[in-house]
């Protein structure tokens, strides 16, 4: 999923790649591109799957984008 996700970042179709880097175990990735390109509803769907194993930056941009939209 994570070489797909890249295909994809670079052809410029970041919702593919911000979709497959999270179901691939990269969401420090997905989170980053989502929020450069304002894919609010993707930050959504990142935020609501984040868990306990998270990588804390990821935890962290969920809370801030969460908090900012509520």
């Amino acid at each position: 999923m994570i070489t797909s996700a890249n295909y994809f970042e670079k052809k410029g179709k970041m919702d593919k790649a911000v979709q497959l880097y999270s179901r691939g175990g990269n969401k420090r990735r997905a989170m980053d591109l989502a929020i450069k390109y304002n894919l609010t509803n993707m930050m959504e769907d990142i935020s609501s799957g984040v868990d306990d194993g998270d990588d804390p930056e990821v935890m962290k941009n969920s809370v801030d984008y969460l908090m900012q939209n509520q």
